[in-house]
């Protein structure tokens, strides 16, 4: 199946089909942060107007709670773990933690949850902070470390 390239959206900006990676990747302005946009889109997951409005739905959530509070209350235990393995002094607060995720990339697959991952602020060691979002109602279902 061939998609094209690129396909634009008012919201989204432009967006760019990249075989190799079976999708479309571009950067949207959310706040003062330009965040990666991914939407998988292949020959069994072919509808790229689903992705677009899975895309838009997530992007206006986004604007209107706080999921970096959500992540960090998720963190809470982790960091005070992290901080006392590396000898680090005192504890975080929910708000502290908050205030040094960075939003790096949105995920939208053909099926199953929504990926939004933070740069950790240097929390974790330079670890990405990989949350998971059902799609139907975008609730915050796990929160993991990678890289």
């Amino acid at each position: 199946m061939k998609f094209s390239s690129p396909v634009s959206d008012s919201l989204l900006g432009a967006l760019h089909y990249q075989e190799d990676q079976d999708g479309y990747l571009g950067q949207v302005r959310i706040g003062d942060a330009e965040v990666e946009l991914f939407l998988f889109v292949n020959a069994d997951y072919p509808k790229l107007d689903e992705r677009i409005a899975s895309a838009r739905r997530l992007l206006e959530q986004l604007a209107a709670r706080d999921l970096r509070r959500e992540v960090a209350a998720h963190l809470v235990k982790r960091v005070r773990q992290w901080r006392e393995e590396e000898g680090l002094p005192g504890q975080l607060s929910v708000e502290e933690i908050a205030a040094r995720l960075r939003l790096a990339s949105l995920h939208i697959p053909g099926e199953g949850e929504f990926g939004v991952s933070f740069d950790d602020g240097e929390l974790f060691g330079g670890h990405s902070v990989d949350a998971e979002l059902t799609p139907k109602n975008l609730k915050l279902i796990n929160v993991e470390l990678s890289g």
